[in-house]
């Protein structure tokens, strides 16, 4: 009886050390999966990342485009007689022979040249009184 004793304790062992072995290599298998799915996080991010600044510079080339379509009409239209006739009469004051040329011009008036040249009601009772005042002195 006690030899059969001393196998199943041994037997035990024996069946206790694969139980180990199968954790430890599960453990290190969900370590592995959860690196990976950590590092297939950040590589969406990422994308997501870089989707957003396709996104962007697809704009960007757009609205260049449509710049280098104005500017190139722009061009264009300065080629033409009539607008560099326009321009040399505006910038330069040119005209063409038997016009007259009237220029018109805005004179500005300060607010001090303003106050100096306009009195307020009060100023004018004020300066009414004072010329009353001065005739009764004699």
């Amino acid at each position: 009886m006690i030899p059969n004793l001393r196998k199943n304790k041994k037997g035990r062992k024996k069946f206790k050390k694969p139980i180990f072995a199968f954790i430890f290599l599960g453990i290190i298998f969900l370590a592995i999966i959860g690196l990976l799915i950590i590092s297939n996080v950040k590589i969406n991010q990422k994308r997501s990342g870089m989707q957003l600044r396709i996104v962007s510079l697809k704009q960007e080339v757009q609205t260049l485009e449509d710049k280098k379509q104005r500017l190139t009409a722009q061009i264009s239209q300065t080629e033409m007689e009539s607008y560099l006739e326009k321009e040399a009469r505006e910038r330069f004051n040119l005209k063409k022979p038997g016009e007259e040329v009237i220029v018109f011009t805005k004179e500005k008036i300060g607010r001090k040249e303003r106050q100096t040249n306009e009195k307020t009601f009060f100023e004018e009772i004020l300066g009414g009184i004072d010329v009353l005042f001065n005739k009764l002195q004699w």
